[in-house]
């Protein structure tokens, strides 16, 4: 245990999230933590007015929710993905049928299969990441809300390519509508962060 709030206080402090760095160290009883916490007094003198024990709870609560935001967030996405490689593949059967009997173009099929595929891996990975507490936890503390804008701005784009595929596909509108989902959840992700 007291390995990983290591890791966690190195974390903060790489970030110079020094305030936060002292409460992780001073929840371990090692006398590598008073070292640590020396040097980062050096570093950074502790500020006058001492944090009282209300307020290192409510971080940790804090974190504690954001643990649970991540969890909900994980699972939708990955259960949003999974729908999406669903889609795909039912989009790729027929085109499979009229391949063998036709002579037809397979750029479309191997797009489908390759999306499906996609989407299953990240899906499965988004899943099993909110099922590891410890990843999830540090994953949480080195968060960037920037980069979970980024993901939300690239998910709205590929929405917006299947929408322009979607004149004359219902599939395509379905994948529109769960890549723009996917977009909206990670917007909302990124503004949690922001708050907690």
């Amino acid at each position: 245990m007291s390995q990983f709030e290591f890791l966690k206080a190195r974390g903060l402090i790489n970030e110079k999230r020094y305030a936060d760095a002292r409460i992780v160290l001073k929840r371990i009883n090692d006398p590598k933590a008073a070292e640590w916490l020396a040097k980062l007094d050096k570093i950074d003198p502790p500020s006058d007015v001492p944090e009282t024990e209300a307020e290192i709870e409510n971080k940790q609560l804090n974190l504690q929710q954001w643990i649970q935001i991540e969890k909900k967030v994980g699972l939708a996405t990955g259960l949003l993905l999974y729908a999406l490689a669903g889609s795909q593949i039912l989009s790729a059967i027929p085109k499979l049928f009229e391949a063998f009997s036709k002579n037809v173009d397979n750029g479309s099929i191997l797009f489908n299969l390759f999306t499906a595929l996609f989407c299953l891996g990240v899906g499965t990975r988004a899943i099993w990441r909110t099922l590891q507490e410890d990843r999830l936890e540090r994953m949480v503390i080195n968060l960037k809300t920037g980069n979970q804008r980024l993901v939300a701005i690239l998910c709205a784009l590929v929405s917006g390519g299947f929408l322009i595929f979607a004149l004359g596909s219902p599939i395509a509108l379905f994948d529109a509508i769960l890549f723009g989902c996917v977009a909206a959840l990670w917007w909302w992700r990124a503004d949690q962060a922001l708050k907690i």
